[in-house]
This record gives C-alpha cells, sequence and structure tokens, in this order.
C-alpha cells in the first residue's frame, strides 16, 4: 500500500517531462510507504529498462530488495503511463483504471 502515491505520481511524472529538482527519498515500511524518487531510484529503473530487466544485485528476482523492486514496479508504471498519453494517436481504452487514476491526477495538479 502506498501511503502517498499522488507524491510519486507527481514526482515521476515531472521527472518524465523534465528534470526532476524535488529532494526526498523512499521510506517503505512493513504495510506502507512514503516514496518520492530519488537520483539513485531513477538510475536503478534505467539500468532495468536499458538491460532488458536486468536488476543490480546479484541473484535472481527474489534476491533483490523489495523497497528496490517496489521503486522499479512504480516507476515503470507512471513511466510507460505519462509516455503512451504523450503520443499523437494515443487510445486511452487501452489504459487500465490504475493508468487514469495517475492520468486523472496528472492533469489536475
Amino acid at each position: 500500500m502506498l501511503r502517498n502515491p499522488k507524491k510519486l505520481i507527481t514526482a515521476v511524472a515531472s521527472w518524465v517531462d523534465g528534470p526532476n529538482k524535488g529532494e526526498s527519498g523512499w521510506d517503505i515500511g512493513e504495510d506502507e510507504a512514503e516514496i518520492t524518487p530519488t537520483r539513485s531510484s531513477i538510475r536503478a529503473w534505467e539500468y532495468y529498462k536499458m538491460s532488458g530487466g536486468g536488476l543490480p544485485y546479484e541473484g535472481g528476482y527474489l534476491n533483490q530488495p523489495l523497497s528496490l523492486l517496489v521503486q522499479i514496479e512504480a516507476i515503470e508504471l507512471i513511466y510507460s503511463t505519462i509516455q503512451f498519453i504523450r503520443t499523437k494517436d494515443s487510445d486511452w481504452t487501452l489504459l487500465t483504471p490504475t493508468q487514469l487514476d495517475i492520468v486523472r491526477y496528472v492533469e489536475n495538479s
């Protein structure tokens, strides 16, 4: 459960459209998280994206810290959603309900 998903959505959406100048980090607890991407989080996601799913730590998926996996997946969801709606002929009926919530939030912030 994300404690403040709107903060993450805004931060990643801003980063997609330009440099993220915010200063905060990821606070992932047992049951909830407060997250805003930091430079290192973005770098981990970039590595994951550019390597075709490669993870930074040795071993497989289960050997990665859960917090890292949450960060990568959250950034990927928001990034791909924003990139999709920025395309000229995007078909918004293909978006999931979560992606539509992201779009609504970004458009209203």
